[in-house]
């Protein structure tokens, strides 16, 4: 029996980001100040492998702003580099809770981040 193999393009490199399968990243936990170093740096890895990225944080039980920057900063980290980063649906209810709280309703600030909020695939 064989292990598991990485696609490959024809000449041997590995595929483009998009022809691998998302990384699923999930929050779980609280996700405020007190962790907000961590929540970063867990962010960061998963873009740094170059692959598209979706976020779950259905498992959330606690969240402040924290997350909300944290989110919005990875989300435009991985425009930039021309990765797509979302949000797993259901969302749960700390999120949609937060963003309420927070008086964003689930709005961010261009038709890309507005679909982010509300777990849109790109």
């Amino acid at each position: 029996m064989t292990g598991p193999t990485t696609p490959s393009a024809e000449d041997g490199s590995p595929p483009p980001a998009a022809a691998m399968a998302p990384l699923r990243l999930i929050l779980d936990g609280a996700a405020t100040i007190a962790c907000c170093q961590d929540l970063h740096a867990r962010l960061l890895s998963a873009l740094r492998g170059g692959r598209d990225v979706v976020v779950d944080c259905a498992a959330l039980e606690d969240a402040d702003l924290c997350l909300v920057q944290a989110l919005l900063a990875a989300h435009r980290t991985a425009r930039a580099n021309g990765q797509r980063l979302w949000l797993a649906r259901p969302t749960g209810d700390v999120l949609p809770d937060l963003l309420r709280r927070a008086g964003l309703g689930g709005q961010g600030g261009d038709d890309a981040e507005a679909a982010f909020w509300k777990g849109e695939t790109p």
